[in-house]
């Protein structure tokens, strides 16, 4: 019984998606793909630009995407699930990015590689330039931006934006905290 139903959600899948793939990114078709790819498993929270198509590596996993609203994707963004991945609300996505949450062990050689994934966790608000590319296990805060082309490794602190191959830091974005009063029990303070 297991079987089947793994079976018919792997149809579904492919049957969703092909049909959300295949829609032209014309009028207000990427406003409404999204609905698409929620038919075919993926977990979308609410209303998403995306211009599509999205590839799903391996397609029965598509399950394990999670898009929250006010997002845009767009073409050709490759989601590698063998880990959970979650994207925040109101992200911006470019062309060509890759979430890619399994690596091959470099010990094992000749137990061919073992394979490990970890989950991709992107925050709200966070944009991410065309073919960068997000590895296994990285966190990206609130607000941090990603340069096109950046091979992200570790993972990026909120507000900051990083760039290269593996991408480090450039600066801080938002250098300029105000603390409430709340908080500190005194007056509103600027701090460098």
């Amino acid at each position: 019984m297991k079987t089947i139903i793994r079976i018919f959600r792997e149809i579904r899948l492919v049957f969703w998606l092909s049909i959300g793939n295949c829609l032209p990114n014309i009028s207000r078709l990427p406003q409404i793909r999204w609905r698409f790819y929620r038919m075919a498993g993926i977990i979308i929270h609410g209303p998403s630009r995306i211009f599509g198509p999205l590839i799903i590596e391996p397609s029965s996993l598509g399950a394990h995407v999670e898009i929250q609203s006010h997002c845009f994707i767009n073409s050709f963004v490759r989601f590698g699930c063998n880990a959970r991945i979650r994207i925040g609300r109101g992200c911006a996505i470019g062309p060509n990015v890759a979430f890619e949450t399994a690596n091959h062990m470099l010990s094992g050689a000749d137990a061919g590689r073992p394979v490990t994934a970890a989950a991709i966790e992107i925050g709200d608000n966070v944009w991410i330039g065309s073919g960068a590319i997000i590895l296994s296990g990285v966190v990206v805060g609130d607000g941090a931006v990603i340069a096109a082309g950046s091979v992200v490794t570790k993972c990026v602190d909120p507000g900051h934006l990083v760039c290269g191959v593996p991408a480090k830091p450039v600066r801080n974005l938002h250098p300029l905290k105000v603390s409430s009063p709340s908080q500190t029990g005194e007056r509103t303070t600027l701090s460098v």
